[in-house]
């Protein structure tokens, strides 16, 4: 395997950091705590991974239609960061309420299990994939977020980083509310 670009480099330590850190978050815990929710109109820590799974096959399949441009492209010669070039977006922030779209959302009957499991199988497609394209200008590659634009194919894999670390910021919270909630139920 060659090194990676080191944009996509960059790019893949931001992909790997998200995903250890809903990792450890969720670790070890159970599929009956995982199911429960903090309240009426949020979503399981379940639910939320089955989202973030869903996210990723998504946006995996649309960078594999743009992947298929990339032969046509020449060497990329670009080596500034484009960690900051989603930053307006501000998806770290998850205190501000962003409503996902229906296509997105979880249907509620995946385990945290299964979602795990889809997870990884995402990401391993999803990285061989950068693989794929590797030296390749796809910074000229773009397509529409439903919500927020045109991406390129870096800020569509910069976007993904930061919203698995946008829920796990939210499940953290979700975990948190439950354990109030136990407490006050003398649990």
């Amino acid at each position: 395997m060659t090194a990676l670009h080191p944009r996509l480099a960059e790019l893949r330590a931001e992909l790997d950091r998200a995903r250890s850190g809903l990792l450890a978050v969720v670790e070890g815990m159970s599929a009956e705590a995982s199911g429960h929710r903090a309240n009426p109109d949020g979503w399981s820590v379940a639910e939320t991974v089955e989202h973030l799974m869903i996210v990723e096959q998504g946006i995996g399949r649309l960078l594999g239609k743009l992947a298929k441009q990339a032969d046509a492209l020449g060497p990329e010669t670009a080596t500034t960061s484009v960690s900051a070039s989603i930053d307006r977006l501000r998806l770290t922030d998850a205190t501000r309420r962003i409503r996902s779209p229906a296509a997105v959302a979880p249907t509620g009957n995946v385990s945290l299990a299964e979602a795990l499991t889809g997870l990884h199988e995402g990401r391993k497609r999803l990285l061989d994939l950068v693989q794929r394209v590797n030296g390749r200008a796809v910074g000229v590659l773009a397509a529409p977020h439903p919500l927020f634009g045109e991406l390129t194919f870096y800020q569509w894999l910069l976007f993904l980083a930061q919203h698995e670390e946008r829920h796990t910021r939210q499940i953290v919270e979700t975990m948190r509310r439950l354990s109030e909630h136990a407490r006050a139920a003398g649990h």
